[in-house]
């Protein structure tokens, strides 16, 4: 999957009026715009759920001449803001229409075979400590049998993941939400609207 982008809809329509505009408005605007890319890139990094960051390191902020948006470029993003499977679908059946349409572009594209989902389940296992033997003075165990209790825990997880898939971890709807009255707010403060 690839990564995906939000953009605010209608505001193209806006901003091209506004290219009509002295250079003054223009700069008013794009000021405006770098902001809520800047605040939604961060307040989706902060919402994020962490394991090991790559997630969070792939949001970014994506700013243009008078367009602005954030995008996050992990192949697995969609699923962490939408879930999958039955639990995608009574998330997403909540949401407004126009982040259902966006959730709609991700569904059904599988992420892969199952061998490498156990793999990055195997890797989440082995990261989180679940399964793993202790030694008598409390240490991780390298052993075969702890290495095998963790490969057990993972193909169970992968397997529960396959058959009911995951629960949504919103993390952009809620920031690009915030900002997007943040931004209509200080666009009309400016403008004295």
């Amino acid at each position: 999957m690839a990564a995906f982008n939000i953009q605010i809809k209608g505001l193209n329509e806006i901003t091209t009026r506004f290219k009509e505009f002295p250079k003054e408005v223009e700069a008013v605007v794009q000021k405006n715009l770098n902001e809520f890319a800047v605040n939604t890139a961060s307040d989706a990094q902060g919402f994020c759920p962490v394991n090991e960051g790559h997630l969070r390191q792939s949001i970014h902020p994506e700013i243009k001449r008078l367009e602005a948006g954030v995008t996050v470029s992990a192949n697995y993003a969609a699923y962490v803001e939408f879930g999958s499977r039955g639990y995608a679908a009574q998330y997403v059946a909540t949401l407004p229409a126009e982040w259902q349409e966006f959730a709609a572009k991700f569904k059904g594209k599988g992420g892969g075979t199952f061998a490498e989902l156990l793999e990055r389940i195997t890797e989440w296992v082995r990261h989180k400590n679940i399964g793993i033997q202790l030694t008598k003075s409390g240490k991780s165990s390298k052993s075969a049998s702890s290495l095998a209790a963790q490969k057990q825990a993972a193909y169970l997880i992968a397997r529960k993941i396959l058959r009911n898939g995951v629960k949504a971890q919103p993390f952009l709807m809620p920031a690009v939400e915030s900002n997007r009255i943040k931004l209509e707010e200080n666009l009309k403060r400016d403008f004295n609207t």
